[in-house]
Order: C-alpha cells, then structure tokens, then sequence
C-alpha cells in the first residue's frame, strides 16, 4: 500500500529576497540596455545607427549626381545653342565701286546665322557682323574698341541666308559678276549699355557669348546734317563696311 506524503512548500515569505543592486530588465526588439544610475534604459541599437548613418550619406551623393547632372546638361544645351553648325565657311569677294580694290570677307552661315569677318577697309574699321534671321537681329561687334552695337535686321538690304549662299557660290563658279551700289546709313548710340545679364534674353545665347567681353548699345537710326556744328562730330565717329550678299554693300556712320 502506497501512503501519500505531503511536500512542504516554503511560504513566500521564506522565499530568498533579491539582492539591493539587482535589477530587472526587460530587452526587446534586440535592443542593447544601458544602466544610467540605478536604471537601464534601451540604447539606440548601433546597426540601426549605421544603417540610418549609410542613408544620409547616399541620399547626399543622389542629391550630389542630380545636381552635377543638372549643371552639365545646363552647359551642353548652352554650348549646342551658342555655337551654331555651318553650312558654309569660306571667303567672299566684291568690288566696291567707291575703292580701287574688293572687299575680301570671312563668311560662316547657318540656316538662320550670319556670321561675317570684314577687315579694316579703306576708311573703315575692322568688324565681325552678326546677322540673326530667328529674332532679326544685326550685331556690329568691334574688337578694338571691345564694343558691340545692336540694331534691327534689315531684311530688306540683308538676303536670307540661302540667298547669300546663292550669290557666293555664283561667285565661285563665275556665274556671276557682280558691282553692288553703296548705301550709307546713320546711326546714333543710345546711352546707356545694355545690362549683360539682358544680352542672353534680348538677343540669344550665341551673341550674349560672342559679346560677353565687349560693352554692348542700341543703335538709332537718324540722319545728319553735316554742315551744322553738332553733326560734323559724325566724322569722328565709328565706320564699317560689310557685303551681306545682295545688291548692296552697306556702310554704318555711328556717331559716338
């Protein structure tokens, strides 16, 4: 016969106390405890400060490759739009009745771009004129003087590009022979310069380029009467010659 023995069971209250600096701490989601005075509180976990560390440092290099991307497709279109491809490069050669000698031209033209090198002639100064057919615009650009002067395109004396292309290869050829009449035209400066920063706006990139070292006036055209006191001063001003293609070669007095 199996005779049942009862256990005995320490009450509570003989259970072994805690010690005074033990303490109970409770870890979750992997986070590491740290003991500040007499409690533990969970510190940040150090992967998760390297992962957080590793994501601002790539967010920056995102931020670093837009901005760097940005910029270099700013100066691609800015180069594509300043410089324009030509379609002809080369010289031209026209007799000018006024002188015993031709006025020999560098010429480099586009679909909407003249581009034209006239050298210093007779009592002219040397000049590059730019004439752009997309905002109809004439630039004479004087290199000595580090001055560039706008006025309108005169579509009317100024063929098309196409038809300055016509004439030069003509010329080439020999088909034809040319005796193109002078036409004079007045101008006054208009005070004061143009603000650089206005240039790319008013008139494009490729003369805001082709000018950015140069002081840049409008150009009004008037007439001068050469016997009075204030227009003789017409004489001392700025001269240039240049053959855009046409039946003219034209000749710009700029009074200063």
């Amino acid at each position: 016969m199996t005779i049942p023995t009862t256990q005995n069971i320490a009450p509570d209250s003989k259970k072994t106390p805690l010690k005074p600096d033990a303490v109970i701490v409770t870890v979750t989601d992997g986070a590491i405890p740290e003991k500040v005075g007499s409690q533990t509180q969970a510190r940040f976990p150090q992967r998760q400060r390297k992962r957080g560390c590793m994501k601002v440092t790539m967010l920056l290099f995102l931020l670093l490759g837009l901005v760097f991307t940005t910029l270099g497709s700013y100066y691609i279109f800015k180069s594509t739009r300043s410089s324009h491809r030509s379609r002809y490069r080369g010289t031209c050669s026209v007799p000018v009745r006024s002188s015993q000698r031709n006025l020999t031209e560098k010429v480099e033209i586009d679909d909407q771009m003249e581009v034209i090198n006239v050298p210093k002639f007779d009592e002219n100064d040397e000049a590059t004129f730019i004439h752009n057919f997309e905002r109809e615009i004439s630039v004479i650009k004087d290199d000595t003087d580090k001055v560039c002067y706008m006025l309108p395109l005169d579509t009317e004396k100024i063929p098309q590009p196409q038809g300055f292309l016509d004439i030069i290869y003509g010329l080439e050829s020999g088909l034809y022979l040319l005796d193109p009449e002078t036409i004079r035209s007045d101008y006054q400066v208009d005070h004061p310069a143009i603000p650089k920063a206005d240039i790319p706006f008013l008139y494009g990139d490729y003369i805001a380029d082709a000018c950015s070292n140069h002081t840049s006036y409008t150009l009004s055209e008037r007439s001068f009467d050469l016997s009075t006191t204030t227009d003789i001063m017409i004489m001392f001003g700025k001269k240039y010659v240049v053959f855009p293609g046409g039946q003219f070669v034209l000749q710009y007095h700029i009074r200063l």
